[in-house]
């Protein structure tokens, strides 16, 4: 048995999250220079030196000057990544004093993004939102963003950091609007047990849709079980083609690349698993991938040192360190170049060596129309999408 199956937006390694941090240099906080917290030299030396006490009025005095920058971050992470959410604002808050990121979960993306459509011109907005794909296209059209390549023009950020792939899905006319977060794309996993017992080579998995087929054929022998529906997108989506696979009932699937751990782990010692890239129409020349992922917006209507200090817990975001654990417990890819530099990463790679194809994969993937998302270019809302599908259905 052959099962389709797609995966959007599922962390797969679920964690108790306890990323180490590294205190940034460049961001000045406590001076007041990079978010704009006004405190002068004088009061900043009295700070050094006055003994702080709750009887000590003037030192109370100073003390207040410098109330952190509170940032607040929507997002829609529950479960252990909400956890892990929780744990990244407080790792940040702990060496950056005069900024408090707090996050606050606002339900499903959906649920998320009909909240912000709700507030974009209000004060119940947040300073930083967390925004699945599919809200890309309002955001941008809001006008209620203000986008990250700014703040980077204006201090000279390295925007070749970023993983060209997946910078581009948050690219339009040229412009960075914001910075990816967690991304991943599906991939095919196949058995390679059973393909050696149908007389497949394990090391040249299927390309095209055809050789799947093919493959599927001497994969079932005498019988080939496929739900047409399912197939052509007529019915619902399988959400059992995990278990299937993993118990080594389903001899391929398509699967997120986020998902490689939980399905090695899974399957463990009962047979070796193999990834390849998607497979292509049998008439198209090259293959890519649809990626899917979140990311993170700025508002524009709150002050301009609550923006900056959103920026620094952005760039915090995607240092290569916080990136690098990211990955290794949430199988989603770095969104930085030298994340894979760091040992944990290597050291990952060695035990999930299929994770290379899925890298390659998106490196190899061409930006265009439709791996940058139909749905964040043509701004379908979801409830319309959802409508769609049912329609078809």
């Amino acid at each position: 048995m052959t099962v389709r199956h797609r995966n959007t937006c599922w962390a797969s390694a679920l964690m108790a999250l306890s990323l180490a941090v590294t205190a940034c240099g460049s961001y000045e906080y406590a001076s007041g220079g990079e978010i704009g917290v006004d405190v002068d030299q004088a009061t900043m030396d009295a700070m050094q030196t006055a003994e702080v006490t709750p009887t000590s009025a003037d030192a109370a005095e100073a003390k207040a000057l410098i109330q952190p920058v509170k940032v607040m971050w929507w997002h829609s992470m529950d479960g252990e990544l909400g956890k892990a959410a929780k744990q990244l604002a407080a790792n940040f808050n702990a060496w950056h004093p005069a900024v408090r990121v707090e996050a606050v979960y606002q339900g499903t993306c959906d649920e998320s993004l009909s909240k912000i459509m709700a507030s974009t011109d209000g004060k119940s907005a947040p300073s930083l939102i967390h925004m699945c794909d599919t809200g890309s296209r309002f955001m941008i059209d809001s006008g209620a963003v203000k986008p990250v390549q700014l703040f980077m023009d204006a201090e000279g950020y390295d925007l070749s950091a970023l993983e060209p792939t997946i910078r581009n899905l948050y690219t339009f006319e040229g412009k960075l609007y914001a910075m990816p977060f967690y991304t991943s794309g599906s991939m095919l996993y196949y058995n390679k047990a059973l393909f050696m017992k149908a007389g497949l080579d394990p090391k040249s998995p299927p390309t095209t849709l055809d050789e799947v087929a093919e493959a599927a054929d001497k994969l079932t022998g005498s019988g080939v079980a496929v739900d047409d529906e399912l197939a052509r997108g007529l019915d619902r989506k399988a959400e059992d083609a995990r278990s299937a696979f993993i118990n080594g009932q389903a001899a391929m699937m398509l699967d997120s690349s986020a998902s490689l751990s939980v399905i090695v782990d899974g399957v463990s010692d009962k047979f070796e698993v193999g990834a390849a890239f998607m497979p292509r129409p049998t008439d198209a020349d090259e293959s890519g991938v649809l990626l899917d992922g979140a990311s993170l917006w700025v508002m524009n209507n709150k002050p301009e040192a609550e923006q900056k200090a959103a920026w620094a817990f952005v760039k915090y975001l995607a240092e290569p360190k916080t990136q690098a654990e990211w990955y290794i417990h949430t199988g989603y890819f770095p969104i930085t170049t030298k994340a894979y530099d760091k040992r944990i990463v290597k050291e990952n790679m060695e035990k999930y060596p299929q994770f290379l194809t899925a890298v390659e994969q998106l490196r190899r993937t061409k930006s265009n129309a439709a791996t940058q998302s139909a749905f964040a270019s043509a701004g379908m809302p979801p409830k319309a999408r959802r409508q769609v599908e049912m329609t078809i259905e």
